[in-house]
């Protein structure tokens, strides 16, 4: 018997509102691969204040220039632009260099 896994994706798409306050979540899954995707995930990217034994059960061992930073620019309805990446919890005002 196959076990029922819950995976959802969500689209960063340019012209989506998100209300102020609110989140999307990009990815996630539950059930058994939950563990599984937290681990590769841990493994390909650099995420904002994740506990050390979270970084060790996922067999991350090299240092965070081994891993990628996802970084995404917004703004808000009145044109204002802000970014943040994955290793940071603050925006930014502005375009993420080297981005218009």
């Amino acid at each position: 018997m196959i076990k029922a896994v819950s995976m959802g994706v969500d689209k960063l798409i340019p012209g989506r509102l998100v209300p102020a306050g609110e989140w999307i979540m990009t990815m996630g899954a539950d059930g058994e691969k939950h563990n599984q995707l937290l681990a590769e995930l841990l493994r390909l990217f650099v995420i904002a204040e994740v506990p050390n034994s979270w970084l060790l059960g996922a067999g991350v061992t090299g240092p965070p220039s081994e891993r990628a930073v996802v970084i995404v620019t917004y703004s808000s309805v009145y044109g204002e632009r802000w970014h943040l990446r994955s290793d940071s919890f603050v925006p930014v005002a502005g375009p993420a260099p080297g981005v218009r």
